[in-house]
């Protein structure tokens, strides 16, 4: 029999046959159940009522594959695929990204042909980082018209730089800008064919994962991609006004004329499964006083978003109303990651409490690279978590390497799933 809603559980198992249900530590908690709600985050489990515990999903590159996205060491072979295909400013700028490539000899050769494009943009970046701030190119005035220059595939004149030397580090600058333009371009050309209706059974196997989750389950991603938040959606479990872990309750409708208020209760949505997306996501962009807009264009246009079973056009008010979308939130690749923005500082903030509180982690396509140590210092307390006992963590990777290198980082407690994905 089911003891008294109100009954302090004082005998509750902690057995790994419960999955990601199980006692919480420290007996005497007392535990009160909604029957109208299981996904209020309490079920019945032999016969006693019991917590259930939060469930993180970590999604890295390999998740995101089988939807048609390459993995880290085929990105830039399939970004050079799609912009020699792209409009004409996409094609300008792979070009030059190209053409500085092809030019460059000894050491650098080396590292610019190299296959992981963190090898690649790190190497930019520390050759930019090396000649100081951007702004100290130029003259006084002329850094605004420079980048005017540049954003219109136009050579910037000799006589804006302040010395020779600047002249000489600005191809450099440029060649980052053209390559991550390229970069950028591929996502939003990827996230428009994840919209179109025909694609959908493309992320079957993702929504596997994503409907084992229940309200206060988390996912979190460090894809830039939208695979996981719109395969939620599409569940209707998730929504952009507090699905990212900020809210949004200002956007409006996009009447296709001019935005208009939402109905009723709309934006008061709430998304069961938030979806925290650590380095950024394509069509994210900054505000000047730092608040993250969604790219009306590029973005909102392709999701199907649904209210009482109604298509709902989105319109962000943030975003600007002409020219184009700057200020990227993108972690683009490379090991010094760049992220501005308070609502980024909440992100991690909040993955970081999910991750010491979680029941079960699982991670999904996930490399873990050794360069990555601002993530590897997020997971690093798994480790002693489970050895104490408190959280389930497994690891799903075909490939055998990285299996191993996730039992040299979290120890022998994890469960490794070397099924394919």
């Amino acid at each position: 029999m089911v003891p008294d809603l109100g009954e302090t559980c004082r005998s509750l198992p902690n057995n790994d046959d419960l999955g990601h249900y199980g006692a919480p530590h420290g007996v005497g908690a007392t535990w009160r159940l909604n029957p109208h709600r299981k996904t209020q985050g309490m079920e019945f489990v032999t016969g006693w009522v019991i917590k259930r515990r939060m469930k993180v999903l970590f999604l890295g590159a390999g998740a995101s594959v089988r939807a048609g996205y390459p993995l880290a060491s085929n990105l830039l072979s399939a970004v050079e695929v799609t912009a020699e295909q792209g409009h004409l400013g996409i094609r300008n700028a792979w070009k030059a990204w190209k053409t500085f490539r092809d030019r460059a000899t000894g050491p650098l050769a080396l590292a610019l042909n190299h296959k992981n494009p963190e090898v690649v943009l790190s190497q930019i970046d520390l050759l930019v980082t090396a000649k100081g701030p951007l702004a100290d190119h130029f003259k006084e005035g002329l850094t605004d018209p420079a980048f005017d220059k540049l954003f219109a595939d136009e050579p910037v004149p000799d006589d804006y730089f302040k010395t020779p030397a600047d002249k000489e580090i600005w191809p450099v600058t440029e060649a980052r800008y053209r390559i991550i333009d390229c970069i950028e371009d591929f996502f939003r050309e990827r996230h428009f064919i994840d919209s179109v209706a025909g694609n959908r059974e493309h992320r079957d196997y993702l929504r596997e994962y994503l409907s084992q989750l229940r309200e206060g389950d988390l996912v979190i991603t460090l894809n830039w991609d939208s695979t996981a938040e719109r395969s939620l959606a599409e569940l209707g479990e998730w929504n952009p006004f507090d699905g990212y872990g900020f809210k949004r309750r200002d956007l409006l409708l996009n009447s296709g004329i001019s935005a208009q208020p939402l109905p009723d209760g709309c934006t008061e949505e709430k998304s069961t499964v938030k979806v925290l997306k650590m380095h950024g996501s394509v069509g994210w962009h900054l505000t000047e006083d730092r608040r993250i807009y969604f790219s009306n264009h590029y973005f909102l246009n392709y999701f199907d978003f649904r209210y009482n079973g109604e298509p709902i056009p989105l319109f962000d008010p943030l975003a600007p109303e002409f020219g184009p979308d700057r200020r990227r939130v993108l972690a683009y690749p490379s090991f010094l990651k760049r992220l501005e923005g308070v609502e980024m500082q909440s992100l991690w903030h909040q993955a970081a409490r999910a991750l010491e509180s979680a029941g079960t982690v699982k991670f999904v396509g996930c490399s873990l690279p050794e360069s990555d140590l601002a993530i590897r210092v997020l997971l690093g307390p798994l480790r002693f978590r489970m050895e104490r006992g408190e959280v389930s963590v497994t690891a799903r990777n075909p490939d055998g390497e990285v299996l191993d290198r996730w039992r040299t980082f979290l120890g022998d407690r994890i469960k490794l799933d070397k099924r394919p994905l």
